[in-house]
Order: structure tokens, then sequence, then C-alpha cells
């Protein structure tokens, strides 16, 4: 999923010329930046660096080192990064930015070139430590990818013990950086689940899936969040879905469609959002033809799936044309991903509409059916 990174603070102020820091390596820095291109940027941070190491003494030395090692962090260049982030280290305490960031640059830059069990226990005990510290764009890096990490490798627990600490170190500021701290709540909720499968792992993915509601319907249309608070919701949805389908399978006490609608009314939006599927925001006076879907042939879960027991949610969206058949299937949210759709989808494009009304003047033709799906295997 791509999320917008959105700054917290400027910590790090665009590198100026001092008495000992020669001004051709500040210049050329600030100049490469200027030009996003990571073949320009890594040679400029590596002598900015340079210049730092050999002028330890000016009073800005520690932070041209460290916007240099940070810059090459960003474009992948760990190992380059380290020289510059262990020189921040060893700087006095009273130089800027804090000793808390520095720790933190060099531990990721170290982790990120060599990603073994020293490096990656040296980052999560630093990042335990430093849950309540300040966010900067750093962290904010740092955290994200710890967590995730850890869930694409399968590591459940460590990856729940993580996101857990990415959105308690996010929560403060998450008005600033929303859907990074919506993200890791997400993906907190996902992993309890994982390890505990019981009704109070339903009720949290209840409050996550409310919270971020919350949040895309009280953000407006036009707003740069939108894309990602819409992935977010459609995906805790899902997730949402699949929860419960799991616990009912398995016999497990889940919560009811009232205590879900409970749960949201504790989360009240704004209202600012127009919703998409409102027909009467849209002008439209013609209603739609009453009825359902024949779903012929009937979903089925997939052979190839079954020996693994797999539990899968989908949150889809149909558009249907004027003879009410399914013409387009667009897959808003699935879990786990590429798992199901491929099946669901050959499936739901063969199924029509069913009328079973007898308006006289209705419309067949929509784009914005919205569709949860739900797979489960019962013994």
């Amino acid at each position: 999923m791509l999320v917008r990174l959105l700054c917290l603070i400027v910590m790090f102020a665009p590198v100026h010329s001092y008495a000992q820091i020669r001004s051709e390596a500040i210049g050329a820095f600030n100049a490469a930046l200027g030009t996003k291109d990571p073949a320009q940027i890594e040679p400029a941070a590596t002598a900015l660096i340079g210049e730092a190491i050999a002028n330890p003494s000016d009073p800005n030395a520690t932070v041209a080192a460290f916007e240099a090692a940070f810059r090459l962090v960003t474009i992948g260049e760990y190992s380059k990064a380290i020289k510059g982030a262990e020189f921040t280290v060893s700087q006095p305490a009273s130089a800027n930015p804090p000793v808390e960031s520095r720790l933190m640059l060099s531990a990721y830059a170290k982790y990120k070139s060599d990603p073994k069990h020293s490096t990656r226990r040296e980052l999560d005990e630093l990042l335990d430590d430093l849950v309540d510290s300040q966010v900067t764009s750093l962290s904010v890096i740092v955290y994200n990818d710890r967590f995730k990490a850890e869930t694409a490798d399968g590591n459940w627990s460590k990856a729940g013990d993580l996101s857990e600490l990415a959105y308690r170190h996010f929560e403060p500021n998450k008005d600033a950086i929303l859907t990074h701290y919506l993200n890791a709540r997400l993906y907190s909720g996902v992993m309890t689940f994982a390890r505990i499968k019981k009704r109070s792992s339903h009720e949290l993915m209840a409050v996550v899936n409310a919270e971020i509601r919350q949040a895309r319907d009280s953000t407006e249309n036009d707003s740069p969040l939108m894309d990602s608070l819409d992935d977010l919701y459609w995906t805790s949805e899902a997730w949402l879905n699949a929860i419960e389908a799991s616990l009912a399978s398995g016999g497990i006490s889940h919560l009811k469609d009232e205590d879900v609608e409970a749960i949201r009314a504790r989360f009240p939006s704004t209202g600012v959002r127009i919703d998409a599927h409102a027909c009467a925001e849209c002008g439209e006076t013609i209603p739609q033809c009453s009825g359902g879907f024949d779903m012929t042939p009937p979903l089925k879960y997939p052979r190839s799936k079954a020996w693994e027991g797999t539990v899968g949610a989908m949150i889809l969206k149909l558009a249907m044309n004027d003879q009410g058949q399914v013409t387009d299937v667009d897959v808003l949210a699935a879990v786990p991903i590429n798992t199901f759709e491929e099946n669901t989808i050959e499936t739901v494009m063969q199924w029509t509409w069913d009328r079973t009304g007898a308006e006289e003047t209705c419309k067949l033709a929509n784009d914005r059916i919205i569709l949860p799906v739900s797979y489960t295997l019962t013994y």
C-alpha cells in the first residue's frame, strides 16, 4: 500500500556555511538535494560527512553529518550512512539533533546494511526505549519499516509487538501523520488476531475499523489523504469480516452486527465527506431496481486452498450494465492477498441481477455496488 509521508517536524534545517566546514561541500550537498537524484545526492552527502568528521569542533558538524547520513538512508545507501551516523553519536550530547535521533539513525543504518540478529536486536531495543520520544521523519520511517518487515517474514508475535510500539509512538501526533498512525493501528489489530483468536480480537478490529471509518468520513473528498484512507478503510472491513468468519467457523464467540454498530457509534464523523454511494448527492432521480444477484455459478472454496484451511475475506466493487450483467469487478481489499481473488472475480463476472420488484421506472446499470465476500471451511 502506498502511504504519503508527512514530516511532523522540520528538525533538520538546510545546512548553511560555517567557519570550518567548507562552503563548497555544503553548497554541493544542498544543490544535490534540490535535484532529488540519488546519483547526485550520494557523493555530495558522502563528501559532507567527510567534512564534518574532519572538523568535529565546528558547532554544526553534528547536524551536517546527521543530515547527510539521513539522506543516504533515504536513498538506500545504508552502508555509506554508517560512518556519518556513528560520528554523530560520538559528538557531545548537547549538540543537535537530540541523542536519541542519532542513536536511532546509527542503529537503523547498521541494521539495513547487515540485517542480522544482533543489529536487529539493537534497533528493536532502541525502538522500545524511544517509544515515547518525539516523532520525526526518521522515526516514522524506522518504526514502519520494522513491523512491516516482521509481518512479511511471518513473525506474527514480533510484528504485533512492533506495530503496537509504532502506533503508540505515532499516537500523540496522529493528526499530523494520520495514515501512518492508522496503518500501524490496523497492523496491530491484525497481528493481535494472528496470536489470539478470541472475541476480544474481533472487538479490537471493530474499534480499529471504526476509527479508520471516522477519519475517512471526516476528510474532504479532494484531500491528498483520501486514497490512503479509502484503502485502509476497505482493508479493515475485509479483516473485520475475515475475523468474524474465522471465529464463527470454529464455534468461537464473536461480535454481532449490532455490536459492531455500537462500537462505530463511539466514533462519529464530522460528515464533511460526501458518500460516493449516496445517489441523492449524485443528482440521480431514477431508483435502482429492487432485487439481488442470481449467484450462478455460486462461489466455491478453491480446492487448491482447502488443505491449508485458509479463512479469507474480500470487499468487491461491482459494475453492472443496463441488462443487469456484471461487467467489472474491482477488489477494494483482500485478506490474505493473492489467495481468493482470481477464483472470485471469474465467478462473480458471470452473475446477473434478478429483479424482484414491480417498479415501472427503475435502472439496472450501476457502477457502485459494494459486495463483501468471506471464505471459510466448515467441518
